[in-house]
């Protein structure tokens, strides 16, 4: 991974109105962390920060003195803007590993989608592992472009390719894969039931009054 130099300044205000306003003067708040030693404030140019992001080795120099190597750790920003609120570093040793995660770049377009219509699925887009400074990838890189339906790519696949590093993740996870096309199921309608209409009763009220006549005349021959 290439090396980027980087200059801070040591961080004399604290508290959070005092960072606001630094980071409308144009600088960016930052921690300098690591190997038992004293945890220091500093202060990044704002500028800066389109040259590195998280996981970036860099060779940090601070006030104009001795270069340290670092990691940057974890990049803070702004859920609403994506503006960067604060920078943690780490203090690295060359011999010493650490943790890092690798970003995973695609390369070329896979003949299931582009051929047959498939769909890529990329579930994976960074992966944790642990290696010596030196051995850093800046990402993976994974040609698909022969990849078709059905065909998928795990972790322990990426892992062949960088023997000298240590995946933290379960070799059987999938990092992409390439599905069939969806096939649209046909909404079959159900038919219409015709309305249902009673048989119209000719002449009920009528009966009904013949019936209780009857009734009546019944009951007087009784007697």
């Amino acid at each position: 991974m290439d090396e980027i130099q980087l200059k801070a300044t040591l961080r004399k205000e604290a508290g959070k109105e005092a960072s606001k306003r630094l980071r409308r003067e144009g600088w960016i708040p930052a921690i300098l962390y690591g190997h038992g030693e004293e945890p220091r404030s500093l202060l990044i140019e704002k500028n800066s920060l389109r040259l590195f992001k998280e996981s970036d080795i860099l060779s940090l120099e601070v006030d104009e003195g001795k270069s340290r190597k670092i990691l940057v750790k974890e990049v803070q920003k702004d859920f609403i803007s994506g503006e960067v609120l604060h920078l943690d570093f780490q203090v690295i040793h060359e011999h010493e590993k650490i943790t890092v995660e690798v970003s995973i770049h695609l390369e070329g377009q896979a003949v299931g989608v582009k051929e047959d219509g498939g769909t890529l699925e990329h579930l994976l887009r960074s992966v944790r592992v642990r290696c010596l400074p030196a051995e850093v990838p800046k990402e993976f890189k994974l040609d698909i472009s022969s990849l078709r339906i059905g065909d998928a790519i795990h972790v322990k696949e990426l892992a062949l390719q960088y023997p000298n590093l240590s995946f933290e993740k379960d070799p059987e996870e999938t990092l992409l894969t390439i599905t069939a096309p969806k096939v649209e199921e046909e909404v079959v309608k159900p038919a219409v039931e015709e309305e249902v209409k009673e048989p119209e009763v000719i002449g009920r009220e009528k009966k009904e009054e013949e019936e209780e006549e009857e009734e009546k005349v019944e009951e007087e021959e009784g007697r």
